[in-house]
């Protein structure tokens, strides 16, 4: 694997029924298989795709485009990274009537003023960007609505119709992202 990806950021691999079943584990694949799967029609329905630690903007303390200090280097890095990926993606068989690619930051930058909503449902906090691209057909929106990481998952779990987990169960606080998902209005 890639030297500048940190494996906390794959949620996948923090679950004890994911890292002693070699099944589930075999699904748990580097990001440089990904063009191939795309090519071979062999991408699953669910992906999650956490870039390095260059491709995410965040930076490490080396030298060239992927340093801390350089900032405008991180910027283009990640921007060509995504701009990559999602080309890609739309661009191969795929992409189909209902997909949609959830882009979103994990935090907002130092200080953290604010972690209120943090670790439940409630939404607030630190404020983080959501992009979502639907292959619904409709327009650009943009969404008033307070989300957070929860109203994502209660959002692919009614896509698909599958039971709550957690604090998706608490729809008063827990909205699903139909505005920015659903068909056109």
């Amino acid at each position: 694997g890639d030297q500048l990806y940190e494996r906390k950021h794959n949620p996948f691999v923090s679950y004890k029924d994911v890292q002693t079943n070699p099944a589930r584990m075999a699904n748990v694949v580097d990001f440089s298989q990904f063009a191939a799967d795309l090519a071979g029609g062999q991408v699953p329905d669910y992906s999650w795709i956490s870039p390095d630690q260059c491709h995410d903007m965040h930076g490490r303390s080396t030298a060239g485009a992927c340093n801390f200090g350089n900032v405008q280097g991180l910027i283009s890095t990640g921007d060509t990274f995504l701009s990559d990926t999602v080309s890609a993606i739309t661009s191969s068989s795929a992409w189909t009537g209902n997909s949609a690619i959830f882009i979103t930051w994990d935090e907002t930058d130092f200080p953290f003023v604010d972690v209120s909503g943090c670790c439940d449902a409630v939404p607030g906090g630190g404020h983080v960007v959501t992009i979502v691209i639907s292959h619904s057909d409709h327009a650009a929106r943009t969404s008033s609505v307070a989300y957070n990481h929860y109203s994502m998952l209660r959002t692919i779990q009614d896509g698909w119709r599958l039971g709550c987990l957690g604090f998706t169960c608490d729809t008063a606080n827990v909205p699903a992202m139909s505005d920015l998902v659903g068909p056109k209005g």
